[in-house]
């Protein structure tokens, strides 16, 4: 449970901390905090505890708390450069002071290696740190070697656990700053790995879209003139001959030009169809029975194709995705199958298998087939593979297909064919992720 004493020492340990500042900034300031409250409460309970048994002589901890105290508002008043060097440098003098009142049994000497610990973790240009080290083994070194010539005036007042209390909880504080401080390090560094990996996916997504961008803007101004260039042309040699009152050509020319409208108004709408799938969003997922999705797509191709066609699905199983996204899958494959085909009955077989966590749905059709090398460009924009008369269509029918199936975590492929009519993979995940992304 989160007590109010946890939070307490919570707070107190994020002193001083803003925001903008990085992981191993935040590490820094909340281990030196930590240490500076376990130091005021250490001087605090010593100092009692030396004032009831021995009166009021041992006023060393006095200054010793006050540092401690000190160094907490400097972090609260965010000055933490400064907290740190004199963290570095005035505390182990202070502590020195002691070593040479008390004597080495009083454990003093064993405080001064947590600040080669400290040199380390608080400062990151390496020559302040062999500095700091270099001043530490400094006071250490002679401070010992003025205790061979000089006789402690405080000796007789330690205590003979105080030199083992002092050496454990100096090991326990040493472990503890290299046992946090690298556990953030690793943190903050996983992060920036995670980060610079996302970045370096956004990229190479971003590069694609202006890629796919500057594509789709230049052959969606190329097929949308055409159809404005014979509008505009029948409709000119309309005029041209109502001007001389020739009127036996005019329905001729209206109904080229209608046939443009209608195939500009089916590519605007085709061209909106594909941006709305290149928009990122969650679409709702659920548990979509496919032979029920393939039979009203069946229902409305009769609208458009009568009777004349036959689709064959049989034990099609209940699949977890988008069914709004793969209904205008499904109507697409079913569209081209039945509009590209010269058979007396157009017919399309739909089978599904799971294979290693993935649904292997298979489109198999008897239409006029597609040559192995167009096997790639025909899920690109307006990729047509026979004039525009021959057969009606935008050519953006397999693109929308492939951006479908890649927003669903899956793909599609056109799989060789030694007969006649073509033959589709869908590819989709048994256990889709919740958030699809194009």
């Amino acid at each position: 449970m989160y007590t109010k004493k946890n939070r307490l020492f919570s707070n107190l340990s994020r002193l001083g901390i803003v925001q903008g500042l990085d992981r191993v900034e935040i590490a820094r300031i909340v281990i030196l905090n930590r240490l500076n409250l376990a130091g005021a409460a250490a001087a605090a309970l010593v100092g009692l505890k030396d004032i009831a048994l021995k009166g009021l002589e041992l006023t060393i901890l006095i200054p010793i708390f006050l540092f401690f105290v000190t160094e907490l508002f400097l972090s609260h008043f965010r000055f933490h450069t400064f907290a740190r060097y004199t963290a570095n440098i005035l505390l182990p003098l202070l502590l020195t002071t002691v070593l040479l009142l008390y004597g080495p049994e009083s454990g003093t000497g064993y405080t001064l290696f947590v600040f080669i610990t400290t040199a380390i973790i608080f400062h990151k240009d390496w020559t302040t740190r062999i500095a700091l080290i270099t001043f530490i083994i400094m006071l250490y070194a002679g401070s010992n070697i003025a205790l061979l010539y000089y006789d402690p005036p405080l000796v007789h007042r330690n205590d003979p656990f105080d030199n083992i209390i002092t050496f454990l909880g100096t090991s326990v504080a040493v472990s503890l700053m290299i046992t946090y401080f690298f556990h953030e390090n690793q943190k903050y560094e996983t992060e920036q790995s995670q980060l610079l990996d996302s970045l370096k996916s956004s990229n190479t997504a971003l590069k694609s879209a202006n890629t796919e961008l500057e594509r789709f803007a230049y052959i969606t101004s190329h097929d949308l003139r055409s159809p404005v260039r014979n509008i505009s042309s029948f409709l000119g040699l309309a005029e041209r001959d109502l001007k001389r009152g020739n009127y036996e050509h005019l329905e001729e020319y209206f109904a080229f030009a209608k046939d443009g409208a209608k195939q500009m108004n089916a590519l605007i709408e085709d061209i909106l169809e594909f941006t709305r799938l290149n928009q990122e969003y969650e679409p709702d997922l659920s548990l979509t029975d496919l032979s029920g999705l393939i039979a009203q797509c069946e229902e409305q191709l009769r609208a458009t194709y009568g009777t004349a066609f036959q689709i064959c699905a049989q034990n099609l199983p209940e699949i977890y995705t988008s069914p709004n996204l793969l209904n205008l899958l499904c109507m697409n494959l079913l569209d081209n199958a039945i509009k590209y085909n010269e058979s007396e009955q157009p017919s399309v077989k739909i089978t599904a298998t799971a294979h290693s966590g993935t649904w292997m749905i298979n489109f198999t059709d008897n239409g006029i087939g597609i040559a192995t090398e167009f096997e790639e460009k025909i899920f690109e924009m307006f990729q047509r593979l026979h004039p525009p008369g021959e057969y009606s269509g935008t050519g953006i029918g397999l693109a929308i297909c492939k951006k479908i199936a890649n927003r669903l975590g899956g793909d599609i492929t056109l799989l060789p064919s030694t007969r006649e009519g073509s033959q589709f993979l869908l590819q989709l995940p048994i256990q889709p992720s919740k958030k699809v992304i194009g």
